[in-house]
């Protein structure tokens, strides 16, 4: 048995270098922000064409904003959930996550928004981000957790039922998807799943 003095250093380090490499990638996406609209373009949620055969867009339009304000708010965001719940997983967990959820909320785009012909933006991402990784902390931090879990089923019940953010919309220039927040928190939920049920089956081989 390692000692508890061992374990806790390995979980501080593990946690600093988790909220270093959120910061270093909130600065990544004002920085591909700042490039313009031509990375945008290339990058972006276009309908017709992902399903011409450019399928690196069910990815990268997570990546790309409409400005630099819009870019800011979605990387200050991934910046605090880094702070809040950045312990509840490696880096590379939460690289694989990042990724799924982009590439399954485009997905959802394709099947149920056939009228959404160009998006861009991480916030639906960071929905995803949120529910996944409150329910991967409940355990240790079930104050905080909850109440993180709360104030998101409530953000998004108020955007199912209510006229989109206006005072939002005009600080990033351009119409909010609700949608995508939605379709982000969904799967962040269907991963927290998936994720429960593979570590219970790990903890149940490993003790027969």
């Amino acid at each position: 048995m390692q000692p508890a003095g061992n374990i806790v250093n390995r979980r501080t380090n593990t946690e600093s270098k988790v909220r270093l490499a959120v910061i270093v990638f909130g600065l990544a996406l004002v920085a591909i922000a700042a490039l313009g609209d031509t990375i945008a373009n290339q990058l972006a949620y276009y309908r017709p064409q992902i399903l011409s055969g450019e399928i690196w867009r069910l990815l990268t339009p997570h990546l790309v904003h409409l400005n630099l304000t819009h870019a800011v708010m979605n990387a200050a965001a991934i910046i605090l959930l880094g702070m809040l719940v950045g312990s509840a997983a490696s880096i590379r967990c939460w690289l694989v996550i990042y990724a799924v959820l982009a590439i399954g909320i485009s997905l959802m785009f394709l099947a149920l928004n056939e009228d959404l012909y160009r998006y861009v933006g991480a916030s639906g991402v960071v929905h995803g981000l949120a529910a996944f990784g409150a329910l991967r902390r409940m355990s240790i931090a079930r104050v905080e957790s909850s109440l993180l879990l709360a104030g998101l089923a409530i953000k998004l019940g108020y955007e199912q039922i209510a006229v989109s953010a206006l005072s939002t919309e005009a600080l990033i220039g351009g119409r909010v998807i609700t949608d995508a927040h939605l379709y982000g928190a969904i799967i962040g939920l269907l991963l927290y799943g998936i994720d429960l049920g593979w570590r219970r089956r790990k903890a149940s081989r490993q003790q027969s």
